[in-house]
């Protein structure tokens, strides 16, 4: 997928104390497919949309797992809460 256009978020570091890794997280509008570019050995099965209700359903059934997954899930909470107090 291409966005057309990216909103930062937020960030996370992957382990405060042990590292100054930052992680960004950004949110994507005006999503177009487009062609893979893997690198040989990046396997990528499927690309699709999930509604944001459907990602936490995934969250509980064990599913979706890794943290930086969560924190944007999280992140994503915060900016569906804006948009939705701005369409008001």
């Amino acid at each position: 997928m291409v966005a057309g256009r990216l909103e930062h978020v937020g960030f996370i570091f992957t382990a405060p104390g042990f590292c100054d890794e930052k992680i960004h997280i950004y949110v994507a509008h005006d999503l177009t497919a487009a062609a893979n570019h893997l690198d040989d050995d990046e396997v990528i099965v499927e690309v699709r949309a999930v509604a944001y209700d459907e990602c936490l359903a995934m969250v509980a059934r064990g599913e979706l797992r890794d943290a930086k997954t969560l924190c944007g899930l999280l992140h994503a909470r915060r900016f569906l809460d804006r948009a939705d107090a701005a369409r008001e």
